[in-house]
């Protein structure tokens, strides 16, 4: 997550400490994430491409070792990418090489979106722009499995750029639909550019840079190249670096300003190179051929610092073009070393092979001190063998062989200076070696990975004046800048070497610790798991407890309610037997006084009152009615909050439950005499038919509810003269995102912001001791969060009340 706020190289030393801590506790499956997390973040921020192969094979070796398949295919697709652009594939476009053949084999969830994502940027960085779009539209429905990755930057940033080179090829409509999706690409870059701008907003310029020029806004599109070009120098991102400079070369060809096209798109070359894209310089080559025609050209003027640096000069001259395939040669040889010693000695043969110097030093920076760690010396003629001295670990303040003053400015300011002739520089004139020895040339050159000082390489020529020219200098910086990386990879190697042989030494002593330890362990072991045992025990009678208390309360609401209607038929039933009992009587009389009735028929008739009799009874046995039909209702409402017949996921009606509950807390709503009842206002939007565990769900609305009431009770306690009546609010909605949002809110005294962050933890509660066990809540976010794959959270203001929302995707 860091690097939505800060640079994404700070994400890999704390990739390294997790994939080690991941190691020391056997977790072999967290350590292969991480170990693949720190490989992709270092071709992201644009490590050179054969150090980063190395980097990559050793990732390799470490994950086959533990067995994990899943990130090894990872790594090995992003080695293949590597590969392509190393011109070590046939078709740079598609991932079938040594390490990874997309034709054989196919990732799987998170690896489809690395495939997706190295075959667009691939197919878009070669021209090949309708497959790179194919593949950018097919990784696209996998983002949702990498939210907070860096991956889903090269969909956005990418896709913008590949329908802008489309742009011309397709008709207005799409063009109209494209600049849509592009603009709202650009609205999520932006807020990531605001948040960590190193990471993120030359992107945004470049984007709309090339959208500009598809508007023929060319005024605006020059700016926006330029500001494009400085962030990712700046933050030293050197494919963007290069991938700027070539889409700026390709406006101004466009708009036929070949001279200026032809000026951006060395720079790209540059950058390009520098990165170690070998194919990438062939393609370039091979579209570019005519503006790139200096580059072969033997001698030109060179004005420009492939690294940027702050170069002091002691005189100007023309010198000869880079000649990239042999840097890459020379680079290739200092990468290709491993081990400490020996990458000193090449590097030191090979820095002066390419700066013809007499002698040289590698000073490097240990602490606050600078010390010799190597040194190369050749006698006037220059064919002759180097004498070489490696891992010398010398102060430089013990020795006299080099003019300290000069060290120690270049270490302070990391400027690289250049004499043409030492002598007579004043500001450094007073130096004891200047004076004894009056050195020619001279040529001091920081060396810096990742803005961290490392240390000096200095080299002498004493044959020559201005013996290092600018050509030369060039040549040197792209050494210095791989002898960065190898020798942190050098010094990381021999770190874990000595960790190593300490490690074997230190297993020899350990089995006899490790038996002494067994049975103490095991005995620890034991009352660890009768503990554990208990623990599970004990939260098991909580469950338990909770569901009782659940059941109880629902067992509460249901006798009050049967017993409504029961008493209303048990008070009416004696009316019932009366009527019937005097009804049969006037039958009977009847039947004696048949066919006329006689005086005393008609006294009992009039002492019956026999018409309200007749009339009442049908009203009586109706009322008898009614009052089996609220049984039946309620019976009904009961099934509907249990569902016990429905154990599984099935679709049922949001509202019946919310209405269940409602009515088994009836009885809650209405039990304070002489106040206010509990008021619920219910607003019911439309919403479908839900796919849900019907009876879990339920159990939800009671817990919330629940607390809702008693949050609102206990208010009526503390506070006898209520401004308010006591009121629940029950909303429901579908949203945007296709949910079904329930929101439960009461007017009560809230919960503070502390409590809220609690809320859901397991046995936490805020009513008093033996009033709830704390599982209610944390039962209602398992069942909405992981049963449901929902969300559940809680939004409250002290004083102001509390709001529950529970979202549950149809």
């Amino acid at each position: 997550m860091r690097h939505w706020q800060e640079h994404l190289a700070n994400t890999l030393p704390l990739f390294l400490e997790c994939y080690s801590l991941a190691l020391s506790r056997g977790d072999f499956e967290f350590a292969g994430y991480n170990i693949f997390l720190h490989s992709f973040h270092s071709y992201c921020v644009g490590w050179e491409l054969t150090e980063l192969s190395q980097k990559l094979n050793n990732a390799i070796d470490a994950v086959v070792k533990t067995k994990q398949e899943t990130p090894l295919t990872w790594l090995q697709i992003t080695q293949q990418t590597v590969l392509n652009l190393s011109d070590r594939s046939e078709n740079p476009c598609m991932l079938v090489g040594s390490a990874f053949d997309e034709t054989k084999t196919q990732p799987q969830d998170h690896g489809l979106v690395y495939l997706h994502l190295h075959k667009l940027y691939l197919c878009y960085l070669f021209g090949e722009y309708q497959e790179s779009l194919k593949f950018c539209q097919g990784g696209q429905k996998y983002l949702h499995l990498v939210t907070s990755h860096y991956s889903p930057v090269f969909f956005y940033f990418y896709g913008s750029l590949i329908r802008l080179a489309l742009y011309n090829e397709v008709s207005q409509a799409q063009q109209q639909q494209w600049l849509e999706e592009i603009t709202s690409n650009q609205e999520q870059i932006k807020i990531w550019a605001h948040h960590a701008p190193m990471n993120y907003l030359h992107k945004f310029h470049l984007v709309e840079a090339e959208k500009n020029r598809v508007l023929h806004n060319y005024v605006e599109a020059i700016e926006l190249y330029e500001q494009a070009i400085a962030g990712a120098t700046e933050n030293e991102y050197i494919q963007e670096v290069g991938l700027a400079n070539e889409l700026a070369a390709k406006f101004y060809l466009e708009w036929n300003k070949e001279t200026i096209a032809q000026a951006y798109m060395i720079k790209a070359y540059y950058a390009y190179a520098q990165w170690g894209a070998v194919a990438k310089l062939k393609h370039l080559e091979n579209s570019y051929g005519d503006i790139l025609k200096p580059l072969q050209q033997e001698e030109r003027n060179f004005t420009r610092s492939l690294t940027q640096e702050s170069v002091s000069y002691t005189s100007s001259e023309t010198s000869l073009v880079l000649d990239f395939r042999s840097v890459m040669k020379a680079t290739q040889a200092i990468s290709g070393e491993i081990k400490l010693e020996n990458l000193l000695s090449v590097l030191m043969r090979v820095t002066l092979e390419n700066a013809a110097a007499q002698k040289g030093y590698l000073i490097l920076s240990q602490g606050e001190n600078l010390v010799i760690e190597a040194k190369a010396i050749r006698n006037s003629n220059l064919d002759e063998e180097l004498q070489l001295t490696a891992k010398q670990s010398l102060p430089i303040n013990s020795t006299s062989e080099l003019p300290n003053s000069l060290i120690y400015y270049v270490a302070r300011t990391q400027q690289t200076v250049v004499f043409d002739s030492a002598k007579n520089e004043a500001k450094f004139a007073a130096d004891p070696y200047i004076q004894n020895y009056q050195p020619k040339s001279i040529l001091c050159i920081p060396i810096i990975n990742r803005r961290q000082f490392i240390g000096i390489l200095y080299l002498e020529n004493n044959l020559t004046v201005g013996a290092f020219n600018s050509h030369r200098l060039e040549v040197l910086k792209v050494l210095t800048t791989q002898a960065a990386f190898s020798l942190e990879n050098a010094r990381l190697y021999e770190n874990l070497s000595t960790a190593k042989n300490q490690l074997e030494e230190y297993s020899h002593t350990l089995e006899d610790k490790v038996k002494k330890r067994t049975e103490e362990l095991n005995e620890k072991n034991l009352r660890l798991s009768q503990t554990i045992k208990e623990l599970k025990n004990t939260q098991a009678q909580l469950i338990q407890t909770e569901k009782m208390s659940s059941l109880g309360q629902m067992v509460a609401g249901i006798a009050h309610e049967i017993n409504n209607p029961t008493s209303f038929i048990y008070g009416n039933i004696n009316y019932a037997t009366q009527y019937s009992e005097d009804l049969l009587n006037l039958i009977n009389l009847y039947q004696q006084e048949y066919p006329n009735p006689t005086a005393k028929i008609e006294e009992m008739m009039e002492e019956i009152e026999l018409d309200f009799l007749t009339e009442d009874f049908e009203k009586l046995l109706n009322s008898i009615k009614v009052g089996a039909e609220r049984i039946q209702q309620i019976v009904l409402s009961l099934r509907n909050f249990s569902r016990l017949d429905e154990s599984d996921m099935k679709l049922v009606n949001i509202h019946d439950g919310i209405d269940s509950t409602l009515l088994i807390l009836q009885n809650k709503l209405n039990r304070v005499r002489g106040k206010s009842a509990t008021k619920v206002v219910k607003k019911y939007g439309e919403i479908p038919v839900v796919n849900c565990y019907a009876s879990q769900l339920n159990q939800v609305f009671m817990n919330i509810l629940n607390n809702g009431i008693d949050a609102l009770e206990e208010m009526r306690k503390n506070d006898s003269e209520l401004n308010q009546e006591p009121t629940l609010t029950i909303t429901t909605e579908i949203t945007k995102s296709q949910t079904v949002k329930i929101k439960i809110a009461d007017n009560g005294p809230g919960i503070s912001l502390e409590n809220q962050k609690k809320i859901f933890d397991p046995f936490f509660t805020t009513k008093p001791v033996g009033s709830g066990t704390g599982l209610g809540l944390s039962i209602s976010y398992s069942i909405i969060v992981e049963k449901h794959k929902g969300k559940l959270s809680c939004n409250s203001t002290p004083e102001q009340g509390v709001e529950f929302v529970i979202e549950i995707p149809l």
